[in-house]
């Protein structure tokens, strides 16, 4: 049947970024790498990773949060956010990571292990409106 999306890849832009993805079945996508951030927010969903022995920086592309690591080239694919990530800020020994998005509904806030890309912790309606700013 010509129905089976199995393969078939594509690619979407959001803002000025662009999501390359691999479809699973009819109603999954895998998402592989990105290209580009969330310009919208300026620096504030820009965040420096570096530490002692790692070179790495967190950025946003839509709902998605990317851990991008300097030494092996490859980006680590944060993903469950319902909204646009606004904002993210880590922990001063860089080893936590949380991100927040805005939206009518579904806000949340999420904190990460900033080495692994586990989410340890998600909070939900953090603020009306959701969250523009984390210090």
């Amino acid at each position: 049947s010509g129905l089976r999306a199995r393969g078939v890849c594509g690619t979407r832009t959001h803002g000025i970024g662009t999501l390359r993805y691999t479809m699973v079945d009819r109603n999954a996508l895998n998402l592989r790498w990105t290209f580009g951030f969330n310009l919208d927010y300026g620096s504030g969903t820009l965040v420096d990773l570096t530490s002692e022995g790692r070179q790495a920086v967190f950025y946003s592309v839509g709902h998605t949060g990317v851990i991008f690591d300097y030494e092996v080239r490859q980006q680590r694919l944060l993903q469950g956010h319902t909204n646009t990530i606004s904002c993210a800020a880590a922990s001063d020994d860089k080893k936590w990571l949380v991100t927040g998005d805005t939206g009518d509904r579904d806000t949340m806030v999420v904190i990460w292990n900033a080495r692994t890309g586990v989410p340890v912790r998600t909070i939900f309606e953090v603020h009306p409106g959701g969250c523009i700013d984390l210090e």
